[in-house]
């Protein structure tokens, strides 16, 4: 009776089906009684189909059992098949009775990455994001890896566990965090990479996409400078209505509208036209100038600062300043009727001077 081994590849991956035939043949010249072909150093869960079935009862001389092997390789290590061929009938060469194919094991680690992020966020907004790393094996992961990218500059990342452990055990993970403020425009593509220095039997999922719309903010502001407190009517008045865009985003379409001014009034605004978008800092400034009323009243100067874009803080969008105008003291007859008594008070009051000096 021999036994041969044949078909078992000598370095499947971990997880990886293996399959492979050993047979057990008689060579004769006599009839074999109780024929059999037994397998050993199988895994657990492994297979072993053989026709016809072991033992059997005869095998004739030149007849063989054969014997299909299935079995999922393991996480590593080596695995050592061997085949044995028996008969209760005298074995006149005994040596090759046993048949032996031993298979050294690939580890293999399937690394696993996924990133949560939020969807939408406004730019200046503060963001967290998170991916996590997870070693899906069947073997251990050598020099695990866990890293964020697509970041804005100036984001960092902490990870847990740190350092990480090496060899990673089969289902651990590594998450890792990143907290930053949000750009002023994006979109921000922000991916979670995983690896290892074992080998991976699915590196389609390593890397893990998510992307981050961001909506543009710009806070246009109003101020008013330089107008009176009061003006004498009839006086000409300037002042300035300056609109600047404090970020963090560019502002599209800016306006920066002057009202509250009497008729006559005039407006220069520089640049102009405005450019858009605004730039971050920068401003749109209005020269104003008016002649004041001629009768007492007060004048209300507003500015106001628009723009398209988002505005995170429109309560400073709009700024005043009032112009009290002042007219003056008429001199009717009653001065004429006063003046007399005047010039009689001022010389008393001249003479006493003299007494005392």
């Amino acid at each position: 009776m021999q036994a041969a081994t044949s078909g078992f590849p000598s370095n499947p991956p971990a997880g990886s089906v293996v399959t492979g035939t050993v047979t057990c043949t008689n060579l004769g010249p006599s009839v074999a009684a109780n024929a059999g072909c037994a397998i050993t150093g199988l895994p657990a869960g492994a297979t072993v189909v053989c026709s016809p079935s072991s033992p059997t009862a005869t095998l004739g001389a030149g007849a063989s059992i054969t014997c299909s092997v299935s079995f999922t390789a393991p996480p590593s290590g080596t695995v050592t098949i061997t085949g044995t061929a028996t008969t209760t009938t005298a074995d006149p060469v005994p040596n090759n009775n046993t048949a032996t194919t031993p298979l050294t094991i690939v580890p293999q680690a399937d690394m696993q990455a996924a990133t949560t992020v939020p969807p939408t966020v406004n730019a200046g907004q503060s963001v967290t994001v998170s991916g996590t790393c997870t070693n899906a094996g069947p073997s251990v992961a050598a020099a695990p890896t866990c890293v964020l990218g697509g970041l804005p500059p100036g984001a960092t990342q902490s990870c847990v566990p740190s350092p990480a452990p090496d060899p990673m055990a089969v289902g651990a993970t590594i998450t890792c965090s990143s907290t930053f403020t949000a750009p002023a425009t994006g979109p921000l593509n922000i991916t979670t990479t995983a690896g290892s220095t074992t080998a991976d039997p699915n590196t389609g999922n390593n890397v893990s996409p998510a992307p981050i719309t961001i909506v543009p903010q710009a806070d246009m502001q109003a101020t008013v400078t330089g107008f009176p407190a009061s003006a004498p009517a009839g006086s000409t008045v300037t002042g300035t209505v300056t609109c600047t865009n404090n970020g963090p985003s560019p502002a599209d379409n800016p306006t920066c509208n002057v009202s509250g001014l009497p008729q006559g009034a005039t407006v220069a605004c520089l640049p102009n036209p405005a450019p858009s978008p605004l730039a971050v800092g920068a401003s749109i400034v209005c020269t104003v100038r008016f002649v004041t009323a001629p009768a007492a009243e007060v004048t209300v100067i507003t500015g106001t600062a628009g723009s398209t874009t988002v505005d995170p803080l429109p309560s400073n969008n709009r700024a005043s300043a009032a112009v009290i105008v002042v007219a003056p003291v008429p001199l009717g007859p009653w001065w004429l009727f006063s003046l007399p008594l005047l010039l009689l008070v001022a010389a008393t009051c001249k003479r006493s001077l003299e007494s005392v000096r």
